[in-house]
């Protein structure tokens, strides 16, 4: 997660060649801009993105449990599965779709609810046919890069996240629990949802993977 507070550590003129680097030559807009606000800040900026950021919560929150009414929100953990521990330091972008949830103290939990499929989960050789094609093709192959292959990560499980509001731990936990028994009660059911470990376990018992101490 470094790559997120590196600007911090940054002399001026290097964070500004960076940024450069960055947006013009990488063309990664979005980290020029974490990497352009990560710097050192007064007590008033400081006071200023707490604002901010405390009405960026409101926002949120009244619109999802308020305006909507919703119970719940179900999305996904993240875009892939896990990836190898210790490889994740240029991975931060991996993290939005959860950090989002923390920047609103929203309460979250987490359930496998599938595992990768070396035969379904190939990125498609028709990218270029989706919408606003050269940018989102262009990213998803960056990504691709530096991502496990299908086929070191078939089998893994994948997962959602359901999302309640601030201090709901007992609500989340009772959402789960209805989606967990409904998920494994579907018609044509062939594997329960995986348990955590499970994973591991099966790649120990075909002697392919070692448990850490």
């Amino acid at each position: 997660m470094f790559l997120t507070t590196i600007g911090c550590m940054l002399p001026s003129w290097l964070r500004w060649i960076v940024c450069g680097i960055t947006r013009y030559v990488l063309q990664d807009d979005v980290m020029a801009k974490l990497i352009e606000a990560s710097q050192e800040k007064s007590t008033g900026e400081l006071q200023k993105w707490r604002v901010r950021k405390d009405a960026y919560c409101l926002e949120v929150r009244s619109y999802l449990w308020e305006e909507l009414g919703l119970d719940g929100l179900i999305c996904p953990t993240q875009a892939v599965p896990a990836v190898p521990i210790g490889s994740s330091w240029n991975k931060s972008f991996l993290a939005e779709s959860t950090l989002i949830w923390n920047l609103v103290d929203s309460t979250v939990g987490h359930i496998p609810i599938t595992r990768v499929d070396i035969q379904r989960d190939q990125i498609r050789s028709d990218a270029n046919s989706m919408t606003n094609a050269p940018k989102r093709s262009g990213d998803m192959w960056r990504v691709k890069d530096l991502l496990p292959s299908v086929e070191e990560t078939e089998g893994l499980p994948v997962g959602i996240q359901l999302v309640c509001g601030f201090l709901e731990e007992e609500k989340t936990l009772a959402l789960m629990g209805i989606i967990v028994k409904s998920w494994n009660n579907r018609p044509k059911q062939t594997a329960p949802l995986p348990k955590p470990g499970d994973f591991l376990g099966k790649k120990q018992g075909l002697g392919v993977a070692k448990s850490h101490p």
